[in-house]
Formats: C-alpha cells, structure tokens, sequence
C-alpha cells in the first residue's frame, strides 16, 4: 500500500510543473550545499568553497534541463503541453474538427459493424471442444455436387470401420407439433445419433444428453430442449426433467435442457435421437448430414482418404446404390463460413469507404495548412526545432483518430444491432457477435 502511495505521489509531482520545478530547486540546492559543506571542511573559506561548489557544479539551468531529460518530464511536460494545444486548436475551429471526427466515425464505424459480423461468424473459433478436429462428412456425385447428404447405409459403414475418428453421428433437422405442455405448437429442431453432443464436447445445462443406445427404435423416446424454449414455453421450470411431452402425438421424455449459448442452429428447438433399426443397414437414401471428431494427430486428408477406402469396399458390394459416388470432407469451420465471400467484399467494400474518408480529411488538412503558415513560421523564429513542430502536428492528428475513433465504436455498436436485424434467421453465432475487445483494438488500430 505504502509503494503505491509514493507511486501516485511520484506521477502527481511528474504531471504538475510547478511541482517539478520546486523539487528540481531542492534537489540543486541539497547537493550544492553539500559540495559547500565538504569545500569548507577541507579547509576552504566560506567566499572560496561556494565559489569551488559552483564552478564544479557548472550552470544550473543547464544542469536542471539535464536533470529534466534524465527523469523524463521534459518528455512528459511537452506530450502535456502539445495536448493542451492540440484540445484548444480543436476548440477554436470547431467547424473543422466536426467535419474531420465526424468522417473518421462514420469510417471507422461502417468498418467495425461489418468487422464484427465477419469476426463473429467467419474468423472467432467455434465454441466447441478442440473445434479444429470437428469435420463434415458427405457424399458426392462425381463431378458434379460436392455437398449431398449420406444415407444411413453408409453412415452406418463408415461409424464402423472408420478408425481415424473418435466417433461420427448424424443428423438431419425434423419439425414436429409439440402439444401435452399447453397449446400445441410447430417446433423445430433435429434428430440425431446418440454421440451428438458428445462429439461437440457440450453437456446440457440441466439434465443429461443422449446416452449409448438410445438411438434405437426401442429407446429412441427422448428429448432435449433449447434454452429459448424451455424458457418461453415451460417458464424455466427446474423441475421439467422427467415429464412427457406429444411430438407428432408421440410421447418423448424431457431428459436435458441445453444452455444458452448452444448455437448450432439458432432455429433448433428441440433435439431427438434417430430411431435406427435393422432395416437401416439397406437404405440408401440420403437423408443424413454426417459430422465427425478426428482422433489426435489425424488430419482431414487421412480420414478422408479412410473414408474414401470404406465407401469403395461398399461399391463393390453394392456396385448399383454408389456408382459414381465418393467422399468429401471439410472442417465443421469450413461448413459454418459457406457463403463467407459476401462479408470479405462487404469489408472490402467498407475499407475502401475508410480509405475514402482519410483521403477527404488529408486534404481538409492540406488545406487548414495554408492558414498555419505564420504560426509555424512564427515557431521557426522563436526556436522551435523541427521535430517539436513535426510532433505537435502529429499530436493534434492523434487527438483527432482517438476522438473520431470512439464515436467510431459508439456508431459501431449501434449500427451492428440494425444490422443484426437484417441477418437471415438461422445463422450460427449470430446472437455472439458483439463489439468486443478484439473489435475495440482493430477499430484503434484502424
């Protein structure tokens, strides 16, 4: 407590000239008295031993002005000098200064609405267990499509003989009409295999998730709901684990409640499991998105390539149901940031917009330089060295960047929440894209 006190004390004394110059004067006394002091006892007159001080001493604004670089304050009284000036410079041409603020905020404010979108949903890692190892799996129609669901038959092969993966599940997004909780409703949500949430690395915030086996035709009764639902429809209720609800007059037990912050799809309601059976093995269809964890150290080129082994020993037995069929496998981050191009040249479109406005405001500087002349000039007569002109210049362009970049962030904030409201429902991690403190530092930085 006591350092911190002469911490505050030192910095007061360093900020205040008047305080600077009183302990500089003390400082010069104390030593000058002293060398007097050490003359005399060497036998000196009084007359001889102050004169020997102050000959040995040299000139004392020159050893104060040494004594100011040494401590640093000549440093600090002209950063404190040349922001006075810049702030009074500001209030004298308030016409000017609005103008420049006013186009470094609308600038830096469209850069950071867009910057955040773009962060919030194509760079910010995924908020799931070691998300660099989450992948999507799907066939392909050689060489046309790239991206078409999997059916259960070859889901069913690759969960099986797939060795470069802790586990695959899949899924596919169900509606149902959800009624025996109050008035039947239209829900959505998805239908998975039972290692769905244990994949992502996620656990309900209350209850449990899916347990081995319970995607079987048998087991397969049970539901996990979303937070926004169990809180609109259920009024938060703790005690809801256990109750039944009718999802398409089918009864399902209510096992977990996710958290809030689970957006895999802000539109899922409810999560079930697929009722898988024996007949599974033979259908072909696709109907399955299929994503999966690799195992450490794998990459997505190995177990594509596994899976790509797999699918060919099923061509050959199945030659009819995947003739011209093969294997694509991306990160679950690359399946996120599809159509990710629109917000780069959004950016880019934005950033040119920036570039714009700091082209405008370095001719309205140009121009407010002509009237600057005299005082410069003025500067240069008096002594001013050139770096002092270049730094109060420098300075005021300081002031400006910082004040046009707060009011930069203010209007970015504001301008993401209307965005925000124009953003197609069902993007993931839309409801996560905030101004934060990595928006703050690029918008600075900006």
């Amino acid at each position: 407590m006591n350092t911190w006190k002469k911490l505050c004390t030192r910095l007061k004394v360093l900020f205040r000239s008047n305080s600077i110059e009183s302990e500089l004067d003390q400082e010069l006394r104390f030593h000058l008295e002293s060398e007097i002091d050490n003359n005399i006892r060497k036998g000196m007159s009084p007359c001889e031993a102050r004169r020997a001080a102050k000959l040995e001493f040299g000139s004392l604004d020159r050893t104060k002005e040494e004594c100011r670089d040494s401590w640093g304050v000549r440093f600090i009284q002209d950063t404190i000098r040349d922001l006075r000036h810049a702030f009074r410079t500001l209030g004298k041409h308030k016409g000017f200064s609005f103008t420049v603020i006013a186009t470094l905020a609308i600038g830096i404010g469209a850069v950071t609405t867009v910057y955040s979108i773009a962060y919030g949903i194509m760079l910010r890692p995924l908020p799931y267990d070691h998300p660099e190892r989450l992948t999507m799996a799907f066939e392909t129609e050689m060489p046309s499509s790239r991206f078409l669901n999997v059916s259960p038959a070859t889901y069913l092969g690759w969960k099986e003989e797939a060795t470069d993966f802790e586990a695959i599940a899949a899924k596919h997004d169900r509606a149902y009409n959800m009624s025996g909780a109050g008035e039947p409703m239209r829900v959505y949500g998805q239908t998975s295999s039972a290692d769905f949430f244990s994949i992502l690395g996620v656990q309900p915030a209350l209850g449990r998730g899916f347990l081995p086996g319970e995607d079987t035709a048998d087991k397969a009764n049970v539901v996990v709901l979303s937070h926004k639902l169990w809180k609109s429809r259920f009024e938060a209720d703790p005690s809801i684990l256990g109750q039944s609800i009718l999802l398409d007059k089918a009864p399902f037990t209510i096992i977990g409640v996710m958290p809030d912050s689970f957006q895999f799809n802000p539109g899922y309601e409810v999560f079930t499991t697929i009722p898988f059976t024996a007949e599974s093995r033979s259908d072909y269809g696709r109907t399955y998105q299929v994503m999966g964890r690799l195992k450490p150290d794998v990459s997505i080129e190995q177990a594509a390539a596994q899976l790509e082994t797999i699918s060919a020993h099923l061509a050959a037995t199945f030659p009819s149901e995947y003739e011209g069929s093969g294997v694509n496998l991306i990160s679950l981050h690359a399946y996120f940031r599809q159509g990710g191009q629109v917000l780069y040249f959004l950016l880019g479109a934005v950033g040119f917009l920036l570039l714009i406005a700091c082209t405008n405001i370095a001719n309205l500087q140009l121009a407010r330089s002509t009237s600057r002349y005299a005082e410069i000039a003025v500067r240069t007569v008096l002594g001013a060295p050139r770096w002092s002109i270049v730094r109060q210049l420098v300075t005021e362009s300081l002031v400006f960047a910082v004040i046009g970049g707060v009011f930069g962030i203010l209007m970015g904030r504001w301008g993401l929440r209307i965005t925000s409201s124009f953003v197609p429902a069902g993007i993931p991690h839309m409801d996560q894209v905030s101004v934060d403190g990595t928006i703050v530092f690029t918008a600075f930085a900006i």
